[in-house]
């Protein structure tokens, strides 16, 4: 993952000493599970699997604060999982305005889908059918 330049965050004020800290984990909102579903089938695509990659700011003082979407983009390499390799994969979001964001892969390696992300949250990997 590329350096983030604190100064581009998005509404977010960094102070020096800050730390950047990135969480991944499985999805468990059914909901928006759903609503991804729905997106990729109507771009004639199948959910894969349902993931979060979130981006906090950490304070000096512990102040902990998620960043949603960042006005530089960063590489952002993940390994796909058996079933999906081979496949034109790309990754399916919702920003915070509730518009469908489709990253394509950028890399040429079929173990992996590499993306400039800009946005963090809720990511579905989809494949077309």
């Amino acid at each position: 993952m590329d350096t983030l330049d604190k100064a581009k965050i998005k509404s977010q004020v960094i102070a020096d000493k800050t730390n950047l800290a990135v969480f991944t984990c499985n999805n468990l909102n059914q909901e928006l599970e759903g609503l991804l579903s729905e997106i990729a089938q109507k771009n004639h695509k199948k959910v894969g699997a349902v993931f979060c990659i979130d981006l906090y700011s950490i304070t000096k003082n512990g102040i902990v604060e998620p960043i949603r979407r960042i006005d530089t983009s960063i590489r952002i390499s993940i390994g796909l999982p058996e079933y999906m390799r081979g496949k034109k994969v790309s990754l399916l979001s919702i920003d915070q305005e509730n518009n469908t964001v489709i990253y394509e892969d950028m890399d040429s390696d079929s173990w992996t889908i590499s993306i400039d992300a800009m946005i963090f949250g809720t990511y579905a990997f989809v494949y077309e059918q």
